[in-house]
């Protein structure tokens, strides 16, 4: 994206969309595709605003003001359903808000997920659509979506441990995650038990990881490290 636009581009026809956003300063641009990636584009322009933008004609579809600054946005599979994740900034700390907002409904108020003083750093959603998965960098706290008031479970890593980056299995029954210390985690989302534990370890020498997904229809996992990339 350029400083006052974000830019998609159809790999299969090369025709580039471009949509204004506020001036950047330097942060990245939160957005979404419908699970599909046929429908619709969701984004913040900034001034907390998110904007669903149809991917065909590129007309807007719908438009919500959140408030705050927009620090993630996760669509919610097998619905119309967008996961916002919002930063307000206090003078004595900073507050975040989760919200599910249902795009079928525009008239209901997006529902609210309670938060006391937790940082949400990261935002998953399983691809049953069922459950999400947030993280500070500390935890892993779990979530069902038929009930955001039920935090189903609290996953507690290894004391000290920095979590970089979090993801569902694709039978949505267990959550990875990847540390700072090149460590990774398999945990059950019923139990918050371990299932498996590795290091992401090349030649003898150990890789943070940064970034983490599964890979080859769920059966690998891909692991994003400064300059490398694990499978």
């Amino acid at each position: 994206s350029g400083q006052k636009e974000i830019s998609l581009q159809d790999l299969s026809t090369k025709r580039q969309i471009k949509y204004p956003v506020n001036e950047l300063d330097g942060r990245r641009i939160p957005y979404a595709f419908d699970d599909t990636e046929t429908r619709y584009f969701a984004y913040s322009p900034g001034n907390g605003v998110v904007l669903v933008k149809s991917l065909t004609d590129q007309s807007t579809m719908s438009s919500r003001y959140f408030g705050g600054e927009i620090t993630l946005i996760r669509s919610i599979p097998g619905s119309d359903k967008l996961l916002v994740i919002t930063q307000f900034k206090d003078i004595n700390e900073n507050r975040y808000t989760v919200k599910v907002w249902d795009l079928s409904k525009p008239a209901e108020s997006p529902k609210v997920l309670r938060l006391q003083g937790y940082n949400v750093q990261h935002a998953r959603v399983s691809e049953q659509g069922d459950r999400i998965a947030l993280s500070n960098f500390s935890d892993i706290r779990i979530f069902s979506l038929d009930n955001l008031d039920n935090e189903t479970v609290v996953i507690k890593p290894p004391k000290n441990a920095y979590i970089n980056d979090i993801a569902f299995r694709p039978d949505g029954l267990a959550v990875v995650s990847g540390d700072q210390d090149g460590n990774v985690n398999i945990w059950d989302v019923l139990t918050g038990k371990p299932l498996l534990h590795f290091s992401n370890v090349w030649a003898g020498q150990k890789y943070r990881v940064d970034r983490l997904t599964y890979a080859y229809g769920g059966t690998k996992l891909r692991l994003f490290s400064p300059g490398r990339i694990f499978t």
